[in-house]
């Protein structure tokens, strides 16, 4: 979400007098999520976000966690692991740390593609070590989800029609009530993460 807004922005694709709408509108429609408040162009959501106003590229940490996932599944292929990768464990296992010693002590004298290979066997970056590890998580849930009648997502109507104001709708608001509707917000989220 973060990568194609600030893309689109380089690319001069969003009006000015539109960041924030588009911010607004990019985050519910690709995480579901949208503010506890009105919001405007008044305002601008984006640049409370450190890799958005620093200039930082966000696509480093997804690379990062496909890497994680490749680089524990072939560890615990090297520790005779063939499958039930999330239940794996490498501590202790002398051939999964060899291998991961001799990565290690190659240091930056190695091209990415060529640390991968020597870790993995293979020089392209998969989300199946990924995948393959939360698969039986995701089967959990999704067969919890049918037996509940729990559909997945979120409407076509994110953020609704009436949720997004011009700054002369909304208002005054005290101090007062932004950290109370900020406390519902965040006990809110954390009722549905758990």
């Amino acid at each position: 979400h973060r990568q194609t807004y600030r893309y689109k922005l380089f690319k001069g694709e969003v009006p000015k007098n539109q960041w924030n709408s588009e911010w607004v509108n990019q985050r519910c429609q690709l995480m579901g999520v949208s503010s506890p408040v009105l919001r405007s162009e008044e305002d601008f959501d984006a640049g409370a976000i450190y890799h958005v106003v620093a200039n930082v590229e966000y696509m480093r940490y997804f690379l990062s966690l496909l890497l994680q996932f490749q680089f524990h599944q072939s560890l615990c292929q090297a520790a005779g692991v063939t499958e039930n990768f999330h239940k794996c464990s490498i501590y202790g296992n002398s051939a999964a740390g060899a291998k991961l010693k001799t990565l290690l002590e190659s240091g930056t004298s190695l091209h990415w593609e060529e640390a991968l290979f020597k870790i993995s066997g293979t020089r392209q970056i998969s989300a199946k070590p990924l995948l393959d590890y939360f698969a039986p998580l995701q089967a959990y849930i999704a067969a919890k989800n049918k037996e509940n009648g729990v559909s997945v997502g979120w409407g076509n109507n994110c953020p609704p029609d009436d949720w997004y104001k011009s700054a002369s709708q909304l208002g005054s608001l005290s101090a007062c009530q932004v950290f109370a509707l900020a406390a519902i917000a965040c006990f809110t989220v954390r009722l549905i993460r758990h």
